[in-house]
This record gives structure tokens, sequence and C-alpha cells, in this order.
């Protein structure tokens, strides 16, 4: 039988955010309200709730949509109980991705949202946050739910924009930058705010910043293993901004298919 869980964190790249995530059977929430935005994702069973006078049964494939101070409950809809996701998000960060977008109204009709993309995208989100190992890819998971979650059209920029001086400089920051570049950075800095960057980013280059920056590490970095054969592995590592050589070592194979190792003997012994 699964122990009863409810784990919670913090985000360190949205002050005030909470994650949580659960397993839960027999545990009731009880009538209670959030200050903050509340969105929710179960993994397995099924999580029932009222609101506003409703019963409500959240299934894997849909996300909760509950905005403050607005009178619910949760418990377990079946005896085997469920796997919940939960974000807590200060209105703020809402309000502001939603300004960027252009969206004026940030409430929620309906406490449930059947929207299987817009579940990934949370779910994207919620493992980014909880893992807390990249800003850039934090703030563009939330961009990216937050334009499903408002429905906004998803058209491309004008093609004449895709090579701008914006996008270019965004490229400099990305490469030259030995620390980690946020979206706010690259938005700030080109004039854009950061869905506009983001958009321009992906329709000039067909990737995100963070997409783009790593590609960009990785492909220095094998240029170093081939040819700088005193440096250690974890010296390459680090040297192109990886945190360590797990790391460096995961996504290395994940776009090459081989070690940093393997690939470093194989590349010397064909010298």
């Amino acid at each position: 039988m699964q122990q009863e869980i409810l784990e919670f964190r913090q985000s360190r790249t949205f002050k005030g955010a909470e994650l949580s995530h659960g397993f839960l059977r027999q545990f009731d929430f009880g009538r209670h309200v959030h200050e903050d935005v509340h969105f929710g994702a179960v993994i397995s069973g099924a999580q029932a709730f009222h609101h506003r006078g409703q019963r409500y049964c959240l299934s894997a494939g849909e996300v909760s949509t509950l905005s403050p101070d607005e009178c619910h409950d949760g418990a377990a809809a079946t005896e085997n109980g469920y796997e919940v996701r939960v974000l807590s998000l200060p209105l703020e960060h809402l309000a502001s991705a939603a300004a960027e977008l252009g969206v004026k109204e940030t409430g929620f009709i309906k406490p449930l949202r059947r929207d299987k993309l817009l579940y990934q995208h949370f779910l994207n989100l919620h493992g980014l946050l909880y893992q807390q190992q990249n800003p850039l890819m934090e703030q563009t998971a939330l961009l990216d739910f937050c334009e499903r979650l408002f429905g906004v059209s998803q058209a491309s920029p004008n093609p004449i924009s895709h090579s701008c001086h914006q996008v270019q400089l965004a490229k400099a920051m990305l490469a030259d930058s030995p620390e980690p570049v946020t979206l706010d950075e690259l938005g700030d800095a080109t004039g854009l705010g950061r869905y506009k960057l983001l958009r321009r980013f992906r329709a000039a280059t067909g990737i995100s910043p963070h997409q783009w920056q790593l590609r960009l590490r990785l492909e220095r970095a094998k240029k170093s293993l081939m040819l700088a054969h005193d440096m250690s592995l974890t010296d390459v590592a680090h040297a192109h901004g990886f945190c360590d050589l797990s790391h460096f070592s995961r996504h290395f194979r994940q776009a090459f298919l081989t070690s940093p190792k393997a690939y470093r003997q194989a590349t010397w012994n064909h010298k």
C-alpha cells in the first residue's frame, strides 16, 4: 500500500510560488481558500472536489484552475487514492505573464480544464520548477503554459523580423555569459519583453533560447573533448556551463548517442 505523502518545495525562480507533490488515499483537505492561484494535475487515480456548489472530479489529462479566495475542498475520488502535483502561484506572476501575452482577464469561469496539451504544459512546468535547475527553462515553460491557458494565438511573427538585431543580441548574451541567463534579462536587454523575445527567437531559430544555448554549449564542449587533451571531463563540463559531469554526460548522450568519454577516445584514436 502506498504511504500517504505530501511534499512541498519553494520555487527559486518565482518568489512565493509553492510546489507540492502528493500520494493520497484518506487525507481530506476540507473546505478552504487560498490567497494565490492554484493549478493542479492528477498523475494517477482521481481527486474529487466541490466548488461553488458543484462536484468535480480531477483525473489525468485535466488541470484544476482555482482563483484566489475560491472556497473548495479535495479528497480521493476512489479508495485507491491518487497522485497529484500542485502549483500555488502568487497572482503577480500570473498577471505579469498575462500582460506580456496581451491578456487582461486572468480569472477562471470553471475550476477544471479538460485539455491534454495544457496538462502536458503544466507537468513540464511543475517538473522544471521542482528540479530547480534552470531559470531560463522555467520562465519559458510558464509562458508556454499561460499561452495555452489563456488561448493566445500562436501565429508566427512577421518573417521580416526573424533575423532582427534583438535575436542576435539575445544569442550573443546566451553564447558569452558564463552565468545563467534568464528570460527576464533577455527580454529587458532586447527591449521586447519575455514573450515577444521568446516568439521571435523561436521563429528565427526553430527552438527556444534554452535549447539554442544548450546545443551551443554541447558543440563547444565536443570540440574541447577532441582538441583539449589536457582538460579532464569535469573541467570540460564546467568550462562550458554545465554544473557537474553527470548533467553534462546526460545531455551529451541525448544529443550525440555516446558519452563524452567515448567520444574523446574515438576522436583521439582517429588522429
